[in-house]
């Protein structure tokens, strides 16, 4: 699976391209994508943006789990939620979060990681140095990627991939590479094929021990659902958690209905949700569809934050104003 981008969630179904809206959003709703978060890294969307990369590599790992237990082909990850924090920590070295929000990440990431379950059974990681990565950025062209991303920002990306090292180490098998100059592919693949990923000895040790520990059918089956609908899972891992003290995630009350006011009038163009939009061809067989887990036509979602998070959401004003009369184009330029 190719690695999560921003661009996989802030284009919709329909083509909406949410950044085009950004005009018209309150600023705690124009989640930014690298470019944005290269041109202002200082700026508090800089953490919204970093907890929300951070809860779709959940939801990805979920997806590539699930795809392993519901057709036993393997899945290829670009990077999993278990070495996210490497960006948190180089964010924090220049400042870019608020030292509130690293205690915040770290504490969502204790209870989130249990609810993966199953470690990577092989993590292969490829070492360049700082310096050749900067060549590498400055290569790119990018002024403001190279602004953004410097020696202080890789160096702490670099140490703290050891320390990643060191969580995947005691449940997985890892291969290293120094990559200061790019390999051969092959021999990588033949050093993978030489693996014995069959075999676990017990009590010698954690590695792949969640893979080999479940007995029967009914755990088996049970772990499939966790991962598939991934209700529970998000439930244990996010639900609940505090953000009021946490200044560079809050979000004002007023900000959020106005949000779904442009959503309703100028995104969607209408006072329903994904899925239910008649004339945008939208079958309407979800009405007859009865769930708890959540409001959205399909039984499954890739990502909670592409759609699915808008059923989710409520505002005392919309939910009295389904039509959103009460939308007032001007209100950003009154509240910022």
């Amino acid at each position: 699976m190719p690695e999560f981008k921003m661009e996989d969630i802030l284009i919709d179904r329909y083509g909406n391209d949410l950044r085009k809206f950004y005009h018209l959003f309150p600023e705690s709703f124009r989640m930014p994508d690298m470019d944005m978060f290269y041109k202002n890294p200082m700026s508090d969307m800089s953490a919204k943006m970093q907890q929300r990369i951070f809860e779709c590599r959940f939801d990805q790992y979920l997806n590539a789990v699930a795809h392993i237990l519901n057709t036993g082909q393997g899945v290829v990850l670009e990077r999993t939620p278990y070495s996210d924090f490497v960006f948190v920590n180089a964010m924090r070295s220049k400042n870019y979060v608020g030292h509130e929000y690293l205690k915040h990440y770290y504490y969502v990431r204790k209870a989130a990681l249990p609810q993966l379950h199953f470690w990577p059974h092989l993590v292969v990681y490829l070492d360049a140095p700082v310096h050749k990565c900067l060549e590498n950025i400055r290569a790119r062209g990018n002024a403001n990627e190279i602004a953004a991303v410097d020696e202080t920002y890789l160096g702490t990306i670099e140490d703290s991939y050891k320390d990643s090292l060191k969580e995947y180490k005691r449940h997985s098998k890892i291969l290293a590479y120094d990559w200061t100059r790019p390999g051969d592919a092959d021999t990588v693949v033949e050093d993978i094929e030489r693996l014995d990923f069959d075999f676990f000895e017990w009590h010698s040790g954690d590695v792949m021990e969640e893979w080999f520990t479940l007995v029967d059918e009914v755990g088996w089956n049970g772990w499939r659902q966790h991962v598939t609908s991934k209700v529970d899972a998000r439930l244990y891992a996010f639900g609940g958690m505090s953000t009021h003290e946490v200044g560079e995630l809050y979000i004002n009350p007023r900000d959020a209905g106005h949000f779904m006011h442009v959503m309703r009038k100028e995104v969607l163009k209408s006072p329903h949700g994904y899925g239910f939009i008649t004339k945008n061809g939208d079958p309407m067989q979800g009405l007859t569809n009865w769930r708890t887990d959540h409001y959205m036509a399909e039984p499954w979602y890739e990502y909670y934050y592409k759609e699915a998070y808008y059923d989710d959401m409520g505002s005392l004003e919309t939910s009295l104003d389904p039509h959103s009369d009460s939308y007032d184009p001007d209100y950003v330029h009154h509240h910022h």
